[in-house]
């Protein structure tokens, strides 16, 4: 069965929206950093690969940016229709392996905002002994700025920075995350967001000496590794982004190819 019917339906801003499916065998399976491979239906064939932002009990929600033809199909369906999805698919974070670490640091930019919020949730509730998460979001400008009240639920400290200084800080999430490494001991960070801003941030970890994952944005097509159309290069070789990640050990990707 890939047919779930959207329970909830929110606009963010102009272009971005946020869908809650009823989708119990999803809920009970995913992990933070994971993705929903959902068919926009009309004229559209290839699914489109959508993370996974947070799982309410049997809800699972996701949240998406209108870029093309079959993100628009999907923004288009209202709350009692369904869609029919596939997930969920690809590595997720390892926060779970690594339960030595109380203070984490997660790094969002842009659209990679939205996988951390789970991530931030469960850290929070893991009730870790001396456990602090701080977590530092990049946007365009105030206009874009989305998620902020849900990730101060969860965060113990939240920082947002702004390309143009319209909200928080002027400038970029490597400046905060920067300070916050050079005061805090910081046990391992996770990242998500465009390919640039991950290379900083793996480089401030790598310096540093911490643990670091990142999640790849990459095109997909189908989803399962089969297409190799996904591929980055890692210090093991080519490796598929939709099978073998998103999530990556920092240290293993190679950011220049």
């Amino acid at each position: 069965m890939f047919q779930f019917k959207i329970v909830d339906k929110e606009r963010l801003n102009d272009m971005i929206y946020s869908f809650q499916i009823d989708a119990a065998a999803i809920a009970r399976q995913a992990k933070p950093g994971q993705f929903l491979h959902i068919l926009p239906e009309g004229n559209v064939t290839l699914r489109r690969p959508i993370s996974i932002c947070e799982i309410n009990d049997n809800r699972v929600r996701f949240i998406f940016e209108v870029v093309g033809e079959g993100t628009r199909l999907i923004a288009k369906k209202q709350v009692g229709e369904t869609l029919n999805v596939l997930g969920p698919l690809g590595k997720g974070f390892g926060l779970y392996r690594n339960i030595d670490m109380p203070k984490i640091m997660l790094i969002g930019g842009g659209i990679g905002v939205f996988p951390l919020l789970q991530l931030a949730k469960d850290a929070k509730l893991s009730v870790k002994a001396n456990s602090f998460t701080y977590v530092v979001l990049g946007f365009r400008s105030k206009k874009h700025v989305v998620l902020e009240n849900d990730f101060n639920r969860y965060a113990n400290k939240l920082h947002i920075t702004t390309d143009d200084g319209t909200c928080g800080e002027e400038g970029f999430v490597t400046a905060p995350a920067r300070r916050i490494i050079d005061s805090e001991e910081i046990d391992g960070i996770f990242a998500c967001g465009p390919k640039p801003m991950l290379k900083e941030v793996a480089k401030l970890a790598k310096n540093a000496g911490i643990y670091c994952e990142v999640s790849m944005e990459q095109r997909m097509a189908c989803g399962i590794g089969t297409c190799v159309g996904c591929v980055i290069k890692t210090t093991s070789g080519y490796k598929s982004v939709c099978k073998d990640g998103p999530v990556f050990d920092a240290s293993e990707v190679d950011f220049d190819d």
